[in-house]
């Protein structure tokens, strides 16, 4: 018979005391598992880090050693067992435990479990265990001294030598945040090489919701299918040049060890990913990294964690589990560098980081697999005014504040440079001004938070759109899958994530979910100018090309109507057309390429294209919607909006009190609906509007509310 008793009852000190307790003070714990800061902020000894500076005035805590303390009983019966164990599912990360005033474990590995056999070490009656804590930064600022400095993009390199986490997650959060990632259509979630082996519930949760949602019935009406959603794991390296001398090898391979056994058993873990970026770090810091070479002693290099990728973590899948082992993400094998755009899969981040392209160029800028992307976006106006504290002199872009809940490199010169300069009379490289390229838009807090999301929900439907197309049937199977960088944030922040520390979704969330769905309609529009000849650089033409594709998830073929709509934006002109057609099975189908219907044929760069924009929608034989989507002309800083009357867009809210009916006169771009007070749940949002062709809305908690509306070219910027 086995007894398992979890220890709940623990008190922790600041050892040798500071400001976080006083020499010898041992204060109770909220509750166990828990962390310093999460106990030290409830009890009011330290400020709340999400909040103006303060994690500039907490700095401190990572800095000094701490200590947990248990005392419990153990009865005559338990003591008389044969065995008797501690186990310890994550010590972080540099830990001495003594029971009794006996040491029995020192601990150097956070994403081990350890057990110890301490039934010489017990008593019968009270048993006092202590947990103490080093500082793993300076513990590992001492351990880099030992060895060497290492290479890395961002951080303090000492961080290579610790196997620390960098997080955690309650069982309800992972639930919240994996039924949004399955609101907003997406199948696969990636654990980032740069955080942690997720709880045992995040894998379970993932198993559970994906039997829920993915049951369907097979092509052949006679089998009932499920599928689990999709999990990417890294392993536990990210970003730099890590080691491999003796006992950090040693210690890798206890922990490879130990996660693969946990996590094998899960259907929805599809692949194992050696690192994050690592074999990016090498070949742009000109590291020893011969692709060709597959069998040197690579701890012998300034490479040396390629033995850990390629040997190490390999032997261990191998001999635990059948599950894909992948060296690295990105990596693209067949002696191919990292950035290959046809093996493997790529970190496409030539849009934001890199050449910083704009984003209408992802169809140039596509891969086999892009497992990162993405483009920041402000989160909602309520986080930025929880991070501001109630300091009004600070609600601007560029405070301080604001600054600091931005922890991109250069993110100010790639979301606006306009303001730079203005007051310098200088800009940067054009391609970094994502705001000032498309925009017409103004500093005012809410109006900035506005553009910047409407920026980042263009950006990244963009890019699932043209790269669903690239998935066109057997041949053209070019782009096979994408990730979005990324789906949550860990403090309140400005940042990539497509919903924000407290869960509520950006616009890009909708925008992508749209993107998503078993059926979509794309298109591209694009101007093609041909000269009369080679002398002459006056005479030529310029024709506006449309192209129109659709896409199909499903592994049935379907039939639908395509009904084409072009409107002029500035008169009550339009035309429409429509054509039955075919969509193949996973697959993306060409439906239409040819002139812009309304577009006239320029002879001169002086002559200013009609402002059309061009509605697809693909409706099934029972007159459901199935897609829609509306081109617009780009940038939108030169369109010329309507005034709010030539709009006529109206807002209805049903008798139910949550369902809202969109409608207008004229074409709306970026649809953004709020309220005052508390969140509302919207079920879609960054909407584009045509006329004849409204949309439902449903909002959860709309309790009667006004409806605060936000377009392009409502008159704020």
């Amino acid at each position: 018979m086995s007894i398992t008793r979890l220890l709940r009852d623990w008190s922790f000190t600041q050892v040798g005391g500071g400001a976080g307790t006083q020499n010898g003070e041992w204060l109770p714990t909220s509750g166990f598992p828990t962390t310093v800061h999460v106990e030290l902020l409830k009890l009011k000894r330290i400020p709340d880090p999400f909040i103006g500076l303060n994690e500039w005035d907490v700095q401190w805590v990572g800095e000094s050693d701490w200590a947990f303390k248990s005392t419990f009983t153990v009865t005559e019966e338990e003591y008389n067992s044969p065995h008797v164990d501690l186990v310890f599912d994550g010590l972080d990360t540099f830990a001495r435990v003594d029971l009794n005033g006996k040491t029995i474990l020192e601990a150097n590995n956070q994403f081990i479990a350890y057990r110890v056999a301490v039934k010489e070490s017990l008593k019968i009656g009270a048993n006092d265990l202590v947990l103490t804590f080093e500082s793993a930064f300076l513990k590992g600022r001492d351990i880099e001294k030992q060895h060497t400095k290492l290479g890395l993009w961002n951080g303090d390199s000492s961080r290579l030598h610790v196997r620390k986490a960098q997080y955690n997650v309650t069982p309800e959060r992972y639930r919240a945040w994996l039924q949004l990632m399955i609101d907003g259509n997406q199948n696969m979630v990636r654990v980032w090489g740069g955080g942690i082996y997720e709880n045992d519930v995040f894998y379970d949760i993932c198993d559970e919701l994906g039997r829920k949602i993915n049951a369907f019935t097979c092509s052949d009406g006679s089998l009932t299918c499920d599928y689990a959603v999709l999990v990417w794991q890294d392993f536990m390296f990210g970003c730099g040049q890590y080691p491999a001398y003796e006992s950090f090898l040693k210690s890798v391979e206890v922990e490879v060890d130990q996660n693969v056994k946990r996590l094998r058993h899960h259907p929805s873990i599809v692949i194992f990913a050696g690192n994050n970026e690592d074999y990016q770090i090498a070949e742009q810091l000109g590291l020893e990294l011969d692709y060709n070479d597959e069998t040197s002693d690579f701890r012998k290099t300034n490479f040396p964690a390629r033995h850990i990728y390629e040997v190490t973590l390999p032997a261990a899948v191998k001999r635990n589990c059948d599950i894909h082992y992948h060296r690295a993400s990105p990596y693209s094998g067949h002696g191919r560098p990292t950035t290959d755009r046809t093996f493997g899969d790529i970190h496409q981040w030539n849009v934001w980081h890199g050449s910083q392209e704009p984003w209408h160029n992802w169809d140039i800028l596509s891969g086999r697999f892009v497992s990162e992307f993405g483009m920041q976006g402000y989160p909602n106006i309520r986080t930025v005014d929880y991070w501001l504290g109630g300091d009004k002199s600070e609600r601007f872009p560029q405070s301080r504040t604001n600054n600091n809940h931005n922890k991109a490199d250069g993110f100010e010169r790639r979301l606006e440079v306009w303001f730079k300069a203005r007051v310098t009379g200088t800009f940067s490289n054009p391609s970094q001004l994502y705001l000032m390229e498309n925009f017409k838009h103004s500093f005012e807090m809410e109006s900035y938070v506005y553009y910047t999301q409407v920026m980042q929900a263009e950006t990244l439907a963009s890019a699932y759109r043209l790269w669903r197309r690239n998935w066109g049937g057997k041949g053209r199977e070019y782009t096979a899958g994408a990730l979005v960088w990324q789906i949550n944030d860990c403090w309140p922040v400005t940042s990539w994530a497509i919903v924000d520390y407290f869960l509520r979704p950006k616009p890009a969330f909708f925008t992508i979910a749209r993107e998503l769905r078993p059926f979509t309609v794309g298109m591209t529009r694009k101007d093609h100018k041909v000269f009369e000849d080679d002398r002459h650089a006056d005479r030529f033409t310029i024709e506006t090309k449309l192209e129109i594709w659709g896409t199909n998830s499903t592994l049935i073929q379907k039939k639908a109507k395509l009904e084409v709509t072009t409107f002029d934006l500035h008169s009550d002109w339009r035309t429409t057309t429509s054509v039955d057609v075919v969509l193949a099975t996973n697959a993306s189908t060409e439906l239409f390429k040819g002139s812009l219907p309304g577009q006239p044929i320029r002879i001169k760069n002086s002559e200013v294209p009609r402002v059309l924009i061009v509605s697809a929608r693909l409706i099934d034989e029972n007159g459901q919607i199935l897609s829609r989507y509306s081109n617009w002309p780009e940038p939108f800083k030169f369109i010329k909006f309507p005034t709010r009357e030539e709009l006529g867009l109206k807002i209805t809210v049903s008798a139910d009190g949550e369902s809202v009916l969109l409608s207008t006169n004229k074409p709306v771009k970026g649809i953004v609906l709020d309220v005052e007070g508390h969140d509302v749940k919207w079920s879609d949002q960054a909407i584009d509007l045509i006329p004849d062709d409204p949309q439902i809305i449903k909002a959860t908690g709309l309790n009667g509310r006004e409806i605060k509306v936000r377009y392009l070219g409502d008159g704020t910027a």
